[in-house]
């Protein structure tokens, strides 16, 4: 390499200290916007896909009809027929209903609190999501009757630095007993709570959830390995379909369901009636073409500008041509201010 050309780039640099800055500030800003909108797109492309059997979990979704002709799209259900697609569909391996009131009172001790991140779920939840327990089995922290799990976060709010298991707290009304401790869900879920309750503390004689609250009801599945995804949707439809219109057809009420994966719950839903965070995928594509269109602008700006200093520097070049310069030489040492720019 020869190191006068770098030195009368270093020069020719320090001389256009106004188009050095321009181009450096230009290129860098252009290239750190189109990163930072990047690392939108990529989250949002990531939501859900933390989970171990993220491409095996399924949402249940219901498109429903009135008799006086109004439609319903939603990403939940009647509650009853969770139970029967587990014992109905074989490509099913755990099914797990989600039940959330919104605003909620939780007591302990003489500490009141609203939440309105507290879900009621079925046992088999923590085994079909991967939310990491800190403390607890996930096979069985659900599984008896006003039991509950809290996050990291609800654990030092409501018991600083203790150890919450085993303590009770009152949670709409009814005293649970908790039984597990987990990590916080990330960010890039769908699913954002901070109390799960055991879901058979609202099925009991006299209050029945289930049916005091008809079509409220969230369903999750988890295929089983070797499961024919359409098969499973086809039967899992058709069992749905089933006794949801038996029990709802009475009432001017029927409906048809299908299967959502989950990769595609966050950015693909757009239904009418939706209890989770959704994004769009029309933002995804959007920024998307937007830091490419940055990125493409600085670009283009960077070589106009170096053009225009090329320009300026032919006279140089002549005289250098004449002088019996190779052309290899004249092309190293034309973008030699590049390569410093770059370094």
């Amino acid at each position: 390499m020869n190191w006068n050309y770098l030195k009368i780039a270093w020069r020719i640099l320090v001389k256009n200290r106004f188009f050095t800055i321009i181009n450096i500030a230009g290129l860098g800003l252009g290239f750190s916007i189109s990163v930072l909108i990047m690392l939108f797109v990529y989250h949002q492309l990531s939501y859900d896909k933390f989970h171990e059997n993220y491409h095996r979990i399924y949402r249940i979704t219901l498109d429903g009809s009135f008799a006086d002709g109004k439609l319903l799209s939603a990403s939940f259900s009647s509650g009853d027929i969770a139970s029967h697609i587990a014992d109905e569909v074989p490509e099913v391996e755990k099914v797990s209903r989600v039940f959330r009131v919104g605003i909620t009172e939780v007591i302990y001790e003489d500490k009141r609190f609203t939440n309105d991140r507290v879900f009621w779920v079925d046992p088999d939840f923590l085994s079909i999501f991967s939310f990491p327990l800190i403390k607890g089995d996930p096979e069985t922290v659900l599984s008896e009757p006003f039991s509950a799990v809290i996050t990291r976060s609800m654990s030092e709010k409501y018991f600083s630095d203790a150890d919450p298991i085993g303590k009770t707290m009152t949670i709409r009304g009814s005293l649970y007993r908790i039984t597990g401790l987990m990590k916080d869900p990330p960010a890039n879920s769908h699913l954002q709570f901070d109390i799960l309750g055991s879901f058979n503390s609202l099925v009991r004689p006299g209050s029945n959830i289930v049916e005091n609250y008809g079509v409220s009801f969230p369903t999750y599945i988890l295929k089983r390995k070797d499961a024919n995804p359409d098969i499973l949707r086809e039967r899992t439809s058709a069992v749905a379909d089933h006794y949801f219109n038996d029990r709802f057809e009475p009432i001017g009420m029927s409906g048809t369901h299908d299967l959502q994966p989950l990769n595609r719950i966050y950015l693909h839903s757009g239904f009418s009636f939706e209890y989770a965070e959704t994004g769009d995928i029309r933002h995804v594509y959007i920024f998307s073409f937007l830091a490419l269109a940055v990125l493409v602008i600085a670009i283009f700006n960077f070589i106009n500008l170096v053009t225009v200093q090329s320009e300026k520097r032919m006279r140089e070049i002549g005289m250098r041509k004449v002088m019996g310069a190779f052309r290899k030489d004249l092309i190293f040492q034309d973008f030699s201010p590049l390569w410093c720019l770059k370094v």
